[in-house]
């Protein structure tokens, strides 16, 4: 609520409040006066108000027009009180006589006005509720998102830091090294990410560090890292959560090939297929690599997320096993969330990303949708926090579950990380 509004209503409540007093002040005054008034009618000397045997009114006329009064005021009986000359005010006047029942009566007016204020104020609290639930949840996704998105530019020749929020560029654009092209980056967590270079059939790793500003702090070669094969706009990369372990995709001699390299010489490992079906989006769940495999091509395209454990012994890529078949609508892009998978879902010029479970395989809930007619490229969990970015030729979008996609223009890049 605004402190506009805040002020209003409580500018509102003390002149309703002050207005309803005054009229209960004068009600009271007014009453007090009229019972004043009926309480000292005199009575004669000689009839008991309370007493039951006292004589009817015309009994009491029809002495009075017998004897009437005499003009001298007669003596007050002791212990009645006396009235005042002429049977006029009483000393010290109306006012000042009932002063103790009129604040008592402006003091229940004030206490029923802010009752029905704080009454109303509850109600418009609840009124609120939702709106400020809603607006803490966004605020707290946000303070849980990265700030900072590094995009690899089509060209190959440089790296790109955008501002997550904004997409306003951050620093300037980070060269690849002489003679080489950045193909693919993956975020290995606190601010550093994972770049893969190609040249010559031989794929090598650098570590990007930026600075809390995401200003790049440092571009190192990941020393005894490499891939041979031919590395291609199809190909993909994902870096496990402890950032030790780099799953690679790359082709040669008719053969789509996915290896693991790590530090450790011993955990390297590479599955193979000669399968025409394509293999997309890698990503790690746990021990455990997800990847999207596709057969077919046009409307008889099939799409099913498989798992394959990275300490098995290396083999043929068959010995993946099969999560969840996607629907006939799904993109290639999809990730493997626990027991759910994350799907996009294009239906004409609008994408969603639709959670299913895969128990039941069936859909359970929608996390954000966003406009584009375009296919998307990758979808990229963050770093930290929930939230998931999604790539296209339209740019990026990126949000929580259940929450709103928001987009920024990003032009020119071929895969992203935050």
């Amino acid at each position: 609520m605004h402190d506009g509004d805040g002020t209003g209503r409580l500018l509102r409540t003390v002149v309703a409040a002050a207005a309803v007093a005054a009229a209960g002040a004068v009600a009271a005054v007014a009453l007090l006066a009229l019972l004043d008034d009926r309480r000292e009618a005199r009575l004669p000397a000689e009839v008991d108000p309370v007493d039951e045997t006292r004589e009817t009114a015309e009994h009491m006329e029809a002495e009075e027009r017998q004897n009437p009064p005499s003009e001298e005021r007669p003596q007050t009986p002791a212990g009645e009180r006396q009235r005042p000359p002429g049977g006029g005010e009483r000393p010290g006047g109306l006012i000042r006589e009932h002063a103790g029942p009129v604040v008592v009566a402006v003091l229940a007016v004030l206490l029923v006005a802010a009752a029905m204020d704080f009454i109303h104020g509850r109600a418009d609290g609840k009124d609120d509720k939702p709106a400020a639930a809603e607006a803490s949840a966004e605020t707290a996704a946000k303070d849980a998102a990265p700030r900072f998105v590094v995009g690899v530019r089509r060209s190959g020749d440089a790296l790109v830091v955008r501002d997550a929020r904004t997409g306003a560029q951050v620093g300037v654009d980070i060269a690849a090294p002489v003679g080489r092209r950045f193909h693919q980056i993956a975020s290995a967590g606190e601010g550093t990410f994972v770049v893969s270079s190609y040249a010559s059939g031989q794929v090598t790793f650098h570590r990007l560090a930026l600075t809390p500003d995401g200003l790049p702090r440092s571009l190192t070669p990941l020393e005894g890292l490499q891939v041979r094969g031919v590395s291609t706009g199809r190909s993909d990369m994902a870096v496990s959560p402890d950032g030790r372990r780099i799953a690679y995709l790359v082709y040669g001699q008719g053969v789509s090939r996915i290896e693991v390299v790590s530090a450790d010489a011993a955990a390297q490992r590479r599955w193979t297929s000669r399968s025409t079906g394509r293999i997309t989006n890698l990503a790690w769940s746990g021990d455990a690599l997800s990847f999207v495999w596709s057969t077919g091509g046009g409307s008889t395209v099939r799409r099913q997320v498989r798992t394959l454990d990275v300490n098995a012994p290396s083999g043929d890529l068959r010995v993946s096993k099969a999560l969840l078949p996607l629907p006939a609508d799904a993109t290639t892009v999809a990730l493997v969330r626990g027991d759910a998978v994350v799907a996009g879902i294009q239906r004409g010029a609008t994408l969603s990303l639709q959670e299913f479970s895969v128990q039941t395989r069936q859909p359970t809930r929608e996390w954000w949708t966003v406009g584009t007619a375009r296919s998307p490229v990758a979808l990229v969990r963050a770093s930290v926090g929930e939230e998931v970015l999604l790539l296209s030729a339209d740019g990026l979008a990126h949000g929580a579950p259940g929450g709103k996609a928001h987009a920024i223009p990003v032009e020119d890049c071929v895969d992203v990380a935050w």
